[in-house]
C-alpha cells in the first residue's frame, strides 16, 4: 500500500489507469489461484501479487474520487464507496458458498471472483475515458477552479 501510494504521488502517474491495471492483474491472480493449488511457490507468488494489486483499491480510491467529485462532496462519495465495498465483502463469501453448493467445486468460486474483479478494472477504466471525453468537450469552459462534469 505504501509503494502504491508513493507511485500515485508521482507527477507522471495516471492513477485511474494504474488502478484499472491493478484490478485487472488482481482479478487474474484470483482466477489462476485454483490452477496453482499443487504448486506452493506459484500459489505464494499469486498471493503476493493479489495483496499488492488489491491494495490499490484502498490507496487510490480517495484520489480517484477527488478527480470525479468536488472536494465538498468527497465525504459523501467516499462513504458511498465504503458502503458498496462493505456490501461486497459481506455478500461475497455467501455467494461463493452458493456457487460451491451449485457446482460442487470451490474452483468455480475463484473463477467467478477473478472475472468480476477484472471487470471492475475494466469499468474503472471508463472513468478515465469519460474524464478525457468531458475535458475535450468542455475545454473552453474549464477553469482551474471548476472541474468538467463527468456524471450527469
Amino acid at each position: 500500500m505504501v509503494v502504491l501510494g508513493y507511485l500515485g504521488d508521482l507527477a507522471w502517474m495516471n492513477i485511474n489507469i494504474c488502478y484499472s491495471l491493478c484490478m485487472l492483474v488482481c482479478g487474474a491472480s484470483v482466477f489462476f489461484m485454483p490452477l496453482l493449488l499443487t504448486y506452493y511457490n506459484g500459489l505464494m507468488v499469486m498471493c503476493v501479487i493479489f495483496g499488492f494489486t488489491f491494495a490499490s483499491s484502498f490507496s487510490f480510491t480517495p484520489s480517484i474520487l477527488v478527480s470525479i467529485v468536488d472536494l465538498d462532496d468527497f465525504t459523501c462519495a467516499y462513504g458511498l464507496v465504503l458502503l458498496v465495498q462493505g456490501i461486497g465483502m459481506i455478500a461475497g463469501p455467501p455467494v461463493a458458498g452458493v456457487i460451491y453448493e451449485y457446482t460442487g467445486r470451490w474452483d468455480d468460486s475463484f473463477y467467478y471472483a477473478g472475472i468480476f474483479i477484472a471487470l471492475s478494472g475494466v469499468c474503472s477504466y471508463m472513468i478515465e475515458f469519460c474524464e478525457t471525453k468531458a475535458t475535450k468537450e468542455n475545454y473552453s469552459d474549464v477553469t482551474e477552479t471548476k472541474k468538467p462534469q463527468i456524471l450527469p
